[in-house]
């Protein structure tokens, strides 16, 4: 019947109608968690790092508590041994310390922004 959307199957026009042409959305759809927004940026971690390094708040900051606390402990053992004993050890640790996260910062930020996108998207177990 002429006039009549037909199927082609690849091989021969069928007697079957063509399926209806697919309804165009009206919105975009949302994700359910929201929009995956990096947390934290590198010039303010370099900010830390330069201002307060010492301390760790540059590691604080990016959600290490364990070795923020590490470098705090070693600045504070620092500047108690050195007018007891003059040791200048653990002063060289922490400006090696330092020295190296100058270095890899950007990787500790791009870290720190994949585990807070993954803590959003993965949902908790619930206790059972």
């Amino acid at each position: 019947m002429p006039g009549t959307l037909q199927w082609w199957d690849g091989t021969k026009w069928t007697g079957q109608y063509a399926p209806p042409a697919p309804h165009a959305r009206t919105a975009p759809q949302v994700a359910p968690y929201g929009p995956l927004i990096p947390q934290r940026s590198v010039g303010a971690a370099y900010a830390f790092l330069l201002l307060l390094g010492g301390i760790g708040a540059h590691r604080f900051y990016l959600g290490m508590p364990w070795t923020a606390t590490t470098l705090l402990l070693l600045w504070i053992g620092t500047w108690a041994l050195i007018p007891v004993h003059g040791e200048l050890i653990p002063l060289a640790v922490l400006v090696v310390w330092l020295i190296v996260d100058l270095c890899v910062l950007p990787g500790l930020v791009a870290d720190a922004n994949l585990r807070a996108v993954t803590k959003q998207i993965t949902p908790r177990a619930s206790n059972r």
